[in-house]
């Protein structure tokens, strides 16, 4: 997590600008590592990346040169501000959101301190953003349940006007995702900074309730967003702004600490940190466990000295000890602070899932490599330094690698890049290559993979078993089948398995990375994607799973290289954590069959080497139609003849490459009984 400190606030205290008239009291989080109270847990994408979120504006020209208000939204709860209490608002695309719906003037771009006659009365300001037709929005979506449910109305992937002159000339290549929350009950009012790519920036912060009276952050109106670019919640900052007086007595639950997994009868400890969001010292406080619908577990800490706005830690002294296995919800909350009411329990709870087997086994770690032929250099060193280290004997039954070659960066046009390998790195949320995951946890840059790192993840026990055969036949047919053994009940769409059809080695991939053999690329997920959903297994239950694919129907210039180097690579991994439990590498059932089903027709070529024109020549047993393609060393398709329609015997079809430079080409003849290739030199 990203520790992010605004240069604006030096200082964890409260920030009072204006307190008295617009009775708003602000408690800055700068390094929560979450959204208020953990109720929103989305990614920060654009606008259709993830579901649920309805949209209120779309910029374009208009917008770019005028600001313009959204039409106007209802609530799914009435809140109170200022005294009364709204069920509609409006937002403009400079950034206010107000409940003034009558308002007619539109708040410019060029931004100014609050209060501003510009600004109508009972309005949340991100104020000084831009909607251009880049691809901005404004978007909303309701978080959470009754009675602390959040509205947010986020600034998604929002253009940055510059911070001087006219205000309505975009900062080139800047983003921002900002959000105002709207919180039931507690009328709180939060600003959150989600994603940034450019500062500084120059924005007013805060809350205006008339033309006289208003509350924001001091730096208003030249807030600056610090640059954030994780699209996870983890480096988010967010700021708080309550109703009144800030309240005597309100901790807050902050972090849990708790492993994602464990064994049953294992001795855990419940640990974490609070938060003092109350005006006194907190000396004493409860803390309260419960593991599903499990008995309530409390104590009573005492001995602290945490003044207002500091952190606490706390270890609960009776540790949890699992009964029993499955996907257990673990429910922390904190309360009575100094054995007084929390006058804001909306913030005192936080939850976790521990999955809790019944046994182990010992783990084979799935390393996921996103690369690409077009990547120079980085991308060709590490995947010198994987296959170093996966090749060492010691770490040859450690792990299964699946290579997933991307479409970028220019020229992208590595061959075997595919939409699956594509939609494999839009779901770790890569945001370059070289990129690497380790069973769905460690993520990072190929080239600092070291064995030590290996053995670590594979010194973590599975707590899932994964095995399996597949047979390769007829020269164009894969087929797999798979035995999948949770070692905890598992509830049904919790687990999906992910099918994995790699090349062992490939060389007409090669583009402009220097890289001329390739290892473990991915040539087709089965059945896409997306693998398949697990249903409700209990402990010990064993899934069966197959699934087979055709290669020749892979596009002409994805085809696979040697049919018999094959392989199938299988994995369980949890849908909502993206830990893999368990990976395999399955076995091959007909070796002996594969060793002349790459052939198809046998074919030969004459003269070779040759100047520039050659025949190939084959005998069919049969009638084939068979199709004819000459690559260089790059991969790229210098001749493609149209299919033919070949009778039985011997045939001969002539190549004619006097146009081509000297070199070695791969002539590739696919027919109905498989994929045939053979070197040709051109002198």
């Amino acid at each position: 997590m990203k520790k992010v400190f605004l240069a604006t606030i030096t200082l964890l205290g409260i920030i009072a600008s204006q307190l008295a008239q617009a009775q708003y009291y602000i408690i800055p989080n700068l390094t929560p590592g979450r959204n208020p109270n953990s109720v929103n847990q989305d990614n920060e994408l654009a606008y259709g990346g993830v579901p649920g979120w309805s949209l209120l504006a779309t910029g374009d020209s208009a917008s770019a040169a005028q600001p313009v208000w959204t039409g106007v939204q209802t609530l799914p709860f009435a809140f109170q501000m200022n005294g009364q209490s709204f069920t509609t608002y409006k937002v403009s695309s400079s950034g206010v959101l107000t409940f003034s719906t009558a308002a007619t003037a539109v708040p410019p771009t060029l931004n100014t301190a609050l209060p501003s006659a510009q600004v109508p009365n009972n309005s949340v300001c991100v104020w000084g953003t831009l909607l251009t037709a880049n691809a901005d929005y404004v978007v909303s979506k309701t978080f959470g349940t009754a009675p602390f449910r959040q509205h947010w109305v986020q600034f998604n992937s929002a253009t940055l006007p510059f911070p001087t002159g006219t205000g309505t000339s975009p900062i080139v290549g800047s983003l921002l995702y900002a959000s105002i929350v709207l919180e039931e009950t507690t009328n709180k009012v939060y600003l959150v900074w989600q994603r940034s790519s450019s500062q500084p920036q120059s924005l007013t912060a805060g809350i205006q309730l008339d033309a006289t009276t208003a509350v924001q952050l001091p730096a208003s109106p030249s807030v600056s967003i610090p640059s954030l670019s994780d699209t996870t919640p983890a480096d988010n900052v967010y700021y708080e702004f309550g109703p009144g007086n800030q309240p005597a007595y309100d901790i807050s639950a902050a972090s849990l600490t708790l492993p994602a997994t464990a064994l049953r009868g294992a001795n855990l400890a419940v640990r974490g940190e609070f938060r003092n969001q109350g005006t006194q010292d907190v000396t004493s406080l409860t803390v309260s466990y419960r593991v599903a619908n499990g008995p309530v577990v409390s104590a009573v800490l005492s001995n602290y000295l945490v003044p207002t706005q500091n952190v606490g830690t706390f270890i609960h002294p009776t540790r949890w000890v699992p009964s029993t296995g499955g996907v257990l919800p673990v429910k922390v909350w904190v309360s009575l602070p100094n054995g007084q009411p929390d006058q804001n329990p909306a913030n005192d709870t936080l939850r976790a899932t521990v999955v809790v087997a019944d046994s182990t086994m010992r783990r084979k770690v799935v390393e996921e490599d996103f690369t690409s032929s077009t990547c120079n250099p980085y991308c060709r060193l590490g995947n010198i330094n994987t296959r170093a280290i996966n090749t060492q004997p010691i770490n040859r039954n450690k792990q299964v690698e699946i290579k997933y070659q991307q479409n970028f960066p220019s020229p992208g046009n590595d061959p075997y890049y595919t939409v699956e390998g594509r939609s494999r790195f839009d779901f770790y949320q890569g945001t370059g290559i070289p990129y690497m995951m380790l069973d769905g946890g460690w993520s990072g840059n190929s080239q600092t993979y070291t064995a030590g790192i290996l053995d670590q993840f594979q010194s973590q026990p599975a707590f899932a078993r994964v095995q399996g055969t597949y047979t390769l036949t007829g020269g164009r047919l894969v087929t797999a089948n798979a035995q999948i053994k949770p070692f905890f009940a598992a509830p049904a769409g919790r687990l999906v398995v992910h099918m994995a059809i790699t090349e062992r080695h490939t060389v007409l991939n090669a583009r402009t990375n220097g890289e001329t053999d390739f290892y473990d690329v991915m040539k087709k997920m089965m059945p896409n994607q997306y693998g398949t959903l697990l249903p409700a297994l209990a402990s010990g239950q064993v899934f069966n799973l197959s699934q087979s694919f055709d290669v020749s129907t892979l596009p002409s210039i994805q085809a696979v290289e040697h049919f018999d180097s094959l392989r199938v690579v299988v994995f369980v991994q949890d849908k909502l954590t993206n830990q893999v439990y368990q990976g395999e590498q399955m076995t091959l059932r007909n070796p002996l069959a594969t060793r002349n089903a790459q052939t198809g027709p046998a074919f030969s070529l004459y003269p070779n080497p040759t100047t520039g024109r050659t025949a190939l020549q084959l005998n069919l047993s049969r009638p084939e139609t068979v199709r004819v393609e000459v690559l260089d060393m790059l991969g790229r398709n210098v001749l493609d003849l149209a299919p033919q329609a070949l009778g039985i015997g011997a045939q001969e079809l002539s190549l004619n490459l006097t146009h081509q430079a000297a070199g070695l080409y791969t002539v590739r003849l696919t027919s109905s009984q498989g994929v045939r290739t053979s070197k040709l030199t051109l002198e």
